[in-house]
């Protein structure tokens, strides 16, 4: 477990990615999201203020997951959800959910910053090993990351 966070940790994550390749389950989709303009919570607000950040979107990601949901602290700002069991459209709602209780949170006021991700997803394909598949999941995240300073749609529009 991430101490920060409250959520799984990358060594959860390998263990889990590890444990998929011997076997025959059923569909996989992750989403990997990066805290956007995390640098300037820390650099505005402290490094304190980081960490609660941080903390914040744990418990953002635990309420946003459905039940056979995993949520994981990747690395500094950076998240990834495993979804068992799933489609597109279970991907897509929980994508919208987490955006919907990142919004509940600005509203709220309760911090002096305010939070929003960049996020991709990405299907463990059949002939997917773990590197591919966040491979996959990065690069849809940074053309998401690319999107949110351009101010292009993103992929819940």
């Amino acid at each position: 477990m991430d101490e920060l966070s409250g959520l799984y940790n990358r060594r959860y994550l390998k263990a889990v990615l590890a444990k998929r390749k011997n076997t025959d389950a059923n569909s996989l989709y992750g989403i990997m999201m990066d805290v956007n303009d995390f640098k300037y919570i820390n650099d505005s607000f402290g490094h304190s203020m980081g960490d609660k950040a941080i903390s914040t979107m744990g418990n953002i990601l635990f309420k946003s997951i459905p039940d056979a949901g995993i949520a994981i602290r990747y690395a500094g700002d950076e998240f990834i959800v495993l979804l068992t069991d799933a489609d597109k459209a279970c991907v897509l709602a929980t994508i919208n959910e987490i955006n919907k209780n990142i919004s509940r949170f600005n509203d709220s006021k309760a911090e002096p910053f305010e939070l929003s991700v960049s996020m991709g997803y990405a299907e463990f394909g059949i002939d997917d090993n773990a590197e591919v598949f966040l491979r996959n999941m990065d690069d849809k995240m940074y053309e998401e990351k690319c999107r949110y300073h351009g101010a292009a749609p993103s992929i819940t529009e």
